[in-house]
């Protein structure tokens, strides 16, 4: 998370539990999260940090904004990275329906998530495939 402005406690600094991505309901189904560890709040670490300062964490750990009290906005980037063989953390292609992609240039189609991702030969397989066709062939076409 890249801070744009100062972050703070007060304007909703990014909350992290340090070590949650260890914790042993982390692999447990969501219905038995709901029910599992919380976390207590001397163990919540707010990452307050200047403007340009950016903190990092992996997905796992137990992470999320804090709540805004000023009357300043929060603003910063987050930044994230997925192996190319597995989905996006947002359905993007969702977002931006296929009468809309197919407007856009190959390689923003290919961006929203409206291509696979071939990696068979690195055993990763071929993903997001629609009726076993890439969907950029498909959105040319006009067949999406």
């Amino acid at each position: 998370m890249i801070a744009f402005v100062d972050f703070t406690k007060d304007n909703g600094a990014t909350r992290i539990v340090p070590g949650s991505h260890r914790w042993p309901d982390r692999v447990m189904s969501p219905a038995e999260q709901i029910m599992g560890t919380q976390p207590d709040p001397d163990q919540i670490a707010y990452a307050e940090m200047p403007a340009g300062s950016a903190v990092i964490y992996t997905g796992g750990v137990i992470h999320g904004g804090g709540g805004n009290t000023t009357d300043i906005p929060r603003r910063g980037a987050h930044l994230s990275y997925c192996l190319g063989w597995l989905r996006t953390e947002e359905n993007n292609y969702l977002s931006c329906p296929p009468e809309v992609a197919a407007t856009l240039p190959r390689q923003a189609q290919e961006v929203l998530g409206y291509a696979t991702h071939d990696s068979i030969e690195r055993g990763g397989g071929y993903l997001g495939m629609v009726r076993m066709q890439d969907p950029v062939d498909l959105l040319e076409r006009g067949e999406l």
